[in-house]
């Protein structure tokens, strides 16, 4: 098993964002989404690292995640989730179409292989995650 971790996030006010914002631009925003977390995913693991990176984007919401087969590489993976996290952010609020975030970074067991993540971190993720949307 490896050590997972896992930053969830999604952006605030984006349901029937739509009907007040230029399809167009909500288009080319979440196009551009996806390229950030393919080029992200890319240069990462581009490097031979003990941690392996996923980043992906649906619609309004990411997930980026680190593993590695050794715990004693947490530290380095959350490092590795807040930079990735933070330049997206960064990146989102400057764009054409500003977007703030909200979400979780949550440890735990489990696995990752091709951006397919199993396990208890992306399990917490989504149960935290789904906390705060509700609330």
């Amino acid at each position: 098993m490896q050590t997972v971790a896992v930053a969830l996030i999604d952006a605030l006010g984006f349901k029937g964002i739509w009907k007040v914002a230029d399809p167009t631009d909500v288009l080319k925003t979440l196009r551009g989404f996806r390229q950030v977390t393919q080029g992200m995913t890319e240069a990462i693991n581009r490097f031979p690292s003990p941690v392996t990176f996923h980043a992906l984007s649906v619609s309004d919401s990411l997930v980026f995640a680190a593993a590695a087969n050794d715990s004693a590489h947490s530290a380095r993976m959350l490092d590795l989730l807040g930079t990735a996290v933070a330049r997206f952010l960064r990146n989102a609020l400057l764009s054409d179409l500003p977007l703030t975030f909200r979400g979780c970074i949550t440890v735990g067991p489990g696995f990752m292989e091709d951006g397919i993540i199993v396990g208890e971190a992306i399990d917490c993720a989504a149960r935290e995650c789904q906390k705060i949307c509700v609330s």
